[in-house]
């Protein structure tokens, strides 16, 4: 009892704040990837708090520049996913990811209409017995999750792990498609969600602070150095299209072998439209130069 008071505790308070900061400049000290590692250590298993943070931080984390639209408390739906994910065992992240997406959508839409015309002790109570409620349920979810056949979960499974590619997608379509990228803290901030889906292959536990050092000095660099937009978008091309053979974890027959090898061709292929775009050199120049990487990464054993 003493645990699950603590969690909604915990789960309010984030909230509490997301809604206060979301009109400040103060904002930017909440993330996915800072909040969900809390819900993690709680229950006693922060790697798990922290693959959640990040993959939040990935798919909706640019939300929290522009509040308009879409979800809004992204950090709600972070801490939420953490916390039924472990209570439940660990059963299917997808699913307790859907079901805390949908909470966080509804807890949202009520906040926004109950804003203007409730007193504001009265919601964060409200709040707080909805929170406590539907954790005390909990088990009940468990064993539904629990009913589900093997079969399915097991499909889920290979859906979870193309949620890292769905993040890569966001950040791409925002690089290509998106007029509000003007300001370069946008940018370094996209550019530092790939450097940490990199990253996240060998330092999982160092992601939170990686996390602070890297967007705060690469912001900083940025700004002195006066690197053009046009520059980062070109960076974080690149480095989507590289990272996607990577940080893709899909199972199957002939996934191993067949699709991998497509996901590095499209990025071989990729990255070196972009080094024409870059350094202005001819296709045949670009051919040879990576062709000499190749037999040289190859006779190191880095491909295949």
């Amino acid at each position: 009892m003493i645990k699950l008071f603590s969690l909604a505790l915990l789960i309010n308070s984030i909230n509490f704040l997301e809604r206060r900061l979301k009109c400040s400049s103060y904002r930017y000290l909440l993330h996915p990837i800072l909040v969900a590692p809390l819900g993690g250590a709680l229950l006693g298993n922060l790697s798990t708090g922290i693959y959640i943070g990040l993959l939040l931080e990935v798919i909706w984390g640019s939300n929290l520049f522009d509040y308009d639209f879409g979800l809004q408390y992204v950090n709600l739906a972070a801490i939420l996913t953490t916390v039924l994910t472990l209570v439940t065992g660990n059963i299917s992240l997808i699913l307790n990811l859907t079901i805390a997406v949908i909470i966080t959508y509804l807890l949202q839409e009520a906040i926004i209409m109950l804003d203007s015309k409730t007193n504001q002790w009265i919601i964060e109570i409200g709040l707080f017995f909805f929170i406590f409620t539907l954790l005390n349920f909990t088990p009940v979810l468990k064993g539904l999750l629990g009913e589900i056949p093997a079969q399915f979960l097991d499909q889920l499974a290979v859906a979870s792990g193309l949620l890292p590619g769905l993040g890569l997608a966001v950040i791409l379509a925002q690089i290509i498609v998106s007029e509000d990228l003007g300001s370069n803290l946008k940018l370094s901030y996209l550019l530092v969600l790939v450097i940490l889906l990199l990253l996240s292959q060998w330092f999982n536990w160092l992601l939170p602070v990686l996390f602070i050092v890297i967007w705060g000095g690469g912001y900083l660099l940025v700004k002195k150095f006066k690197v053009s937009s046009y520059f980062l978008r070109l960076a974080i091309g690149g480095l989507v299209i590289a990272a996607a053979p990577l940080v893709v974890e899909i199972t199957g027959p002939m996934v191993d072998s067949q699709l991998k090898l497509v996901l590095w061709s499209e990025a071989f292929l990729s990255v070196s439209t972009l080094g024409l775009l870059l350094f202005r050199i001819t296709q045949f120049e670009l051919y040879f130069i990576c062709l000499i990487l190749g037999v040289i990464a190859s006779r190191a054993g880095l491909l295949l």
